[in-house]
């Protein structure tokens, strides 16, 4: 008998575009932050920058950009632009116009330290211009919401995997020992999956096809998310899926 074994988590940073374009990066444990004094100090200079320059808010107030920026070990950031945030880039012109002339002024970045090396990482701050001018309060720190699948408590996590499990059909493959995969997607502001990419392969091509058309049919109405947000406004959400399938019993 064939066991399949999941377990699924939200990323904690981000995936970076194409990773054969850009090197591994890494990710900020607890107790180091990019940015001199965390995140409430990034959008209070942020805030002081915009009042300072004279900038504007956008029009629209409901624009939310994913800022995602390179910071190396030395020498200046640098801004990257993945499949989670390039379409808001076009969408939400505005607000990412303003994010990077804003970080271009800031001066306080950190690079990580690994065994008392500083190593080039990456860091994403979701930018809501309207929350960063007059209507900024001391401490600022956008709030987020999950992703939410059915409606279920603790996200429907288990409920999702449940329906994976169901629909991976493993007919005519054998394997003498257990093996992992590693797929990502994306849940849209419209609450559905998209972007489904393999992260570690099966080894057999034909079977990771296999595997993402079984993820692929969990949608619909019937499969539908809520989508994550931060201060209330819908934003696309990357999920890291792990897939490990037990040797035959």
């Amino acid at each position: 008998m064939k066991n399949i074994l999941f377990s699924i988590f939200v990323l904690s940073s981000f995936i970076v575009k194409a990773q054969d374009e850009f090197q591994e990066y890494y990710h900020y444990p607890s107790g180091q932050y990019p940015y001199q004094g965390g995140e409430a100090a990034f959008y209070k200079d942020f805030h002081e920058i915009v009042s300072k320059n004279g900038l504007q808010p956008c029009e629209n107030k409901d624009e939310v950009y994913n800022l995602k920026v390179i910071i190396p070990e030395t020498g200046p950031i640098k801004y990257l632009k993945d499949e989670t945030n390039k379409d808001a880039a076009e969408k939400y012109k505005c607000t990412y116009d303003l994010g990077l002339k804003v970080v271009s002024l800031m001066n306080k970045w950190k690079p990580i330290i690994i065994n008392g090396e500083k190593k080039q990482s990456v860091a994403q701050f979701y930018i809501i211009s309207d929350h960063l001018f007059e209507k900024y309060k001391e401490g600022y720190i956008p709030s987020g919401e999950m992703a939410n699948y059915k409606h279920q408590p603790g996200g429907g996590i288990n409920s999702f995997r449940k329906q994976v499990a169901e629909r991976i059909d493993t007919r005519g493959y054998n394997w003498s020992k257990s093996f992992t995969m590693i797929v990502t997607f994306v849940v849209n502001t419209d609450g559905e999956t998209e972007d489904y990419k393999v992260l570690q392969s099966s080894g057999l091509p034909e079977f990771d096809e296999r595997v993402l058309r079984g993820i692929k049919s969990v949608k619909g109405k019937k499969h539908q998310w809520t989508p994550g947000k931060i201060d209330g406004v819908p934003v696309k959400t990357r999920f890291r899926l792990p897939l490990r399938f037990g040797a035959p019993e």
